[in-house]
């Protein structure tokens, strides 16, 4: 019996060495961030102040784009609050006035937020970007808000928005206006 036992602790020596110590692959598959992206198109009408640059009256402009989204989403495990950090570029972004004048809105804003692990959960998002009217007039804002819908494995969700009365259960987003005076 005592000739199988050196056989036996050299196997489970190198089944511990070849699974990496049992739990060090486990440990840094859990660091490694979940990675998502994707491309949200946004709409809304926003409105613009009164401006001798623009209108004496202001305008209301509706706008259409495309927000970038990226997420890197760390899942540590049960217990520990998952650590969601979220970069968005909005691109052609770009509406008329009533007036008839054409706008541009533009920029990028970068979100770290701590998440309890209540998978799947919503985010709230706000992101300020740039408004920017035609000529030299001065720039103004407008914000893009709604929320970020996340699976349990930290991935994006951006499955079609299933409407709750006023409560949206999905990844939504859309522009809204932004006070300007």
């Amino acid at each position: 019996m005592s000739n199988h036992r050196p056989a036996l602790r050299v196997l489970i020596i190198a089944l511990f060495l070849l699974g990496g110590g049992g739990t060090t692959s486990l440990a840094s598959a859990q660091a490694d961030p979940v990675v998502s992206q994707a491309a949200v198109r946004v709409v809304g009408s926003v409105r613009w102040p009164p401006d001798p640059c623009t209108s004496a009256s202001g305008d209301v402009v509706t706008l259409s784009g495309t927000l970038l989204v990226h997420t890197q989403v760390s899942v540590p495990g049960a217990i520990a609050p998952w650590t969601i950090r979220v970069g968005t570029t909005l691109t052609d972004a770009n509406g008329t006035g009533l007036t008839g004048m054409r706008y541009q809105a533009t920029g990028a804003v970068e979100l770290l937020q701590a998440q309890a692990p209540t998978a799947p959960f919503l985010m709230a998002f706000q992101g300020v970007f740039d408004l920017v009217p035609p000529g030299v007039c001065s720039r103004g804002a407008v914000r893009v808000t709604g929320s970020l819908r996340f699976n349990p494995d930290g991935r994006l969700n951006l499955a079609p928005c299933a409407d709750e009365g006023t409560v949206f259960i999905c990844t939504h987003l859309g522009f809204e206006t932004f006070p300007l005076e």
